[in-house]
């Protein structure tokens, strides 16, 4: 029996040539292959050994759309034909699927025939518009229909709590990049670390459905830094003091939990290094309209005091582990750069980039623009 997963209508990013992997959205998928022992297809043919399929929509699908949550156009269509026919053969030929991250009801939730079928007549208009061929036509009805058999309510889900595990990741979105293997994973996009100090991590944890947790990995904290901080403290001494205020709040929550739970290991991951202020953001990334608060000279000595406080209080009390990031990851000298020679910047930026001893070196981040580290880079070097 084989096991593979996919995405039902935007591949996972292929490794490069060199057997790199910078797409972080490609990271979820990787976390979930890891975890069941199925490899990506990325955008190839289903194999014939498969008998079981998982369908992983990507990390920013949100279940209970009743489409898909991209724009088609052109020779997009003929992919998602592409793929779509591939998942419709399988059906047809008795594979089983198996949903990963939502469940469907045909109310909240709808089967991915149904998907295709809200996409129609969009895609009608631009056959008639000269934007589009008569490929993805060719679904309708019989593949849609043996893809809505496949997918209707009562089909299989996995979520993450149902990884069998006694251990437990948890924080935002940059989580997957610190997942400890082997564990659960408790991503919560956007959440920032005050957020879940007020709500208090049990709250999470317990969402995970487990009943003997011996070891926690916690990772928050990088979204307070990029835009609370220093928008609510613009003097960056003030910024740095309410820094260390967090952190030992952070420890004292990591603490309470361990107590809690009776668990054996807990471990800190230490903040990312900032990266220049003229890496590109997609607008996602925003906070009020602004890519970040601070300059990333003040925003990284608000980071460096965070984690001192994080680890001069793992040396004085112990009682949790802090977890670093390689030190490789960081420019060790002064280095200007042309901005014609830097990719994934803002426009504005034409001047030569000067990049500053510590600060977060590019080409360990995903491309073409992130504020996450890709895959390759990833603690547990997902490749």
């Amino acid at each position: 029996m084989a096991k593979y997963i996919m995405s039902p209508y935007l591949p996972h990013a292929s490794p490069k040539k060199d057997g790199s992997q910078p797409s972080h959205r490609a990271g979820w998928a990787l976390l979930n292959s890891k975890q069941l022992n199925a490899p990506l297809i990325h955008n190839m043919d289903i194999p014939t050994d498969c008998t079981t399929l998982y369908l992983e929509p990507g990390m920013e699908f949100e279940g209970k759309q009743k489409s898909f949550n991209m724009a088609l156009s052109g020779k997009m269509w003929n992919g998602l034909y592409l793929r779509m026919k591939r998942i419709a053969d399988y059906v047809d030929d008795g594979g089983k699927i198996v949903l990963i991250d939502h469940q469907i009801d045909n109310v909240k939730s709808v089967d991915w025939g149904e998907r295709l079928y809200s996409r129609k007549k969009n895609y009608d208009a631009q056959v008639l518009k000269g934007r589009a061929d008569e490929t993805f036509g060719q679904l309708f009805p019989d593949d849609v229909e043996k893809i809505k058999r496949g997918t209707l309510p009562g089909t299989p889900t996995y979520f993450q709590k149902d990884y069998n595990s006694n251990k437990l990741t948890f924080g935002d979105s940059h989580a997957i990049s610190a997942w400890l293997e082997g564990s659960k994973c408790s991503r919560n996009d956007g959440l920032t670390l005050n957020g879940a100090l007020k709500r208090g991590f049990d709250t999470f944890i317990d969402n995970m459905e487990m009943e003997d947790i011996n070891t926690l990995r916690f990772y928050l904290g990088n979204i307070d830094i990029r835009h609370h901080l220093m928008r609510l403290f613009p003097e960056v001494e003030e910024a740095k003091a309410e820094a260390r205020k967090l952190a030992k709040r952070y420890i004292t929550e990591v603490l309470r939990i361990k107590n809690k739970y009776q668990v054996t290991y807990a471990g800190i991951v230490e903040l990312l290094p900032i990266e220049h202020e003229a890496r590109r953001l997609p607008k996602t990334g925003f906070y009020k309209g602004q890519p970040f608060y601070g300059s990333t000279l003040d925003r990284m000595a608000v980071r460096n005091a965070f984690n001192d406080e994080l680890k001069e209080a793992q040396a004085k009390y112990g009682g949790f582990v802090v977890i670093e990031w390689p030190t490789e990851y960081q420019h060790h000298c002064e280095l200007t750069i042309s901005a014609s020679d830097v990719s994934g910047t803002f426009k504005e930026y034409t001047d030569d980039i000067t990049f500053k001893q510590g600060m977060l070196r590019f080409d360990v981040m995903e491309k073409p623009h992130s504020v996450h580290v890709a895959p390759t880079y990833y603690l547990w070097s997902a490749v």
